[in-house]
């Protein structure tokens, strides 16, 4: 035990003489650097002397910035670059517009619908065929802010590619852009994306929405067979049904899959 605290005692005092040793070596070299200061041993040279041998010495850039006031750029004297900046704004104030309106009129409905009666409730025939007829407003208005939304990227997408795109396009009037980083309608174009992926989401959790389309599928495949004795118009029942494979093909292929697709078909 004793040679046990011996041999710790002497540790601890190498420990101590080596910490010593480094107090000691930064004291002379910190006096040293408060000599060379004093002296200005390195010659410092001024602002000016250090703007002429570097130009540029912490790498500012000078291009156009994307916050810049947007008003201004609309109306420059630059025709081309007042109407490019115009369209992307507008792009991606819609954008944003229809994403907000998405947050606040469908994600909740499309979450709740079907869920009014117990899940182990046995609905009677019919009832989910009328639960999908008095929400049809909903699918609609979700057919056409999605389609919407999709025709306004495309929008967004072409007009970066003008400026981005890799091949020369002769007579790109806003080829200064290409030195641009517009993080905001870059930002907006991954909005567009996320309302896509939220509402697959949604329509994948919420199995009774393609449960209760595919009821209301046959139940209108019955009435085109014999639409007089249903007292519907034939127009009226051709536009339900255009409607209704539009919603079929979304849900089984993705709303995300299928604006993918009209985003490459776009670029082709």
């Amino acid at each position: 035990m004793f040679l046990l605290l011996f041999s710790h005692a002497v540790e601890l005092e190498e420990q101590q003489e080596k910490l010593r040793r480094v107090v000691e070596d930064w004291q002379c070299r910190s006096n040293d650097l408060l000599k060379n200061l004093q002296g200005d041993a390195y010659e410092s040279s001024s602002v000016f002397d250090a703007c002429i041998s570097n130009p540029n010495p912490v790498r500012v850039f000078v291009e156009p910035l994307e916050h810049s006031d947007i008003s201004t750029l609309i109306e420059s004297e630059n025709v081309a670059v007042a109407k490019f900046v115009t369209v992307l704004a507008y792009d991606c104030n819609e954008i944003s517009r229809l994403s907000r309106y998405s947050r606040r009129n469908i994600y909740r409905q499309l979450l709740l619908f079907g869920h009014g009666s117990s899940s182990q409730e046995i609905l009677l025939e019919g009832e989910p065929q009328k639960a999908f007829g008095h929400s049809l407003s909903l699918f609609m208005e979700l057919s056409e802010i999605t389609h919407r939304m999709s025709v306004v990227m495309c929008n967004l997408l072409q007009q970066l590619d003008s400026i981005y795109s890799l091949q020369d396009k002769n007579g790109t009037p806003c080829k200064s852009f290409k030195l641009v980083t517009l993080e905001s309608v870059f930002g907006s174009f991954a909005e567009g994306l996320a309302m896509f992926l939220v509402l697959d989401e949604i329509l994948v959790r919420n199995g009774r929405i393609k449960n209760y389309l595919s009821l209301f599928t046959r139940m209108l495949n019955n009435v085109k067979l014999e639409p007089d004795n249903f007292n519907i118009a034939f127009g009226d029942l051709d536009c339900l049904d255009q409607v209704i494979c539009h919603l079929e093909k979304l849900l089984d292929v993705g709303l995300f899959r299928v604006r993918n697709v009209a985003f490459v078909q776009q670029e082709h």
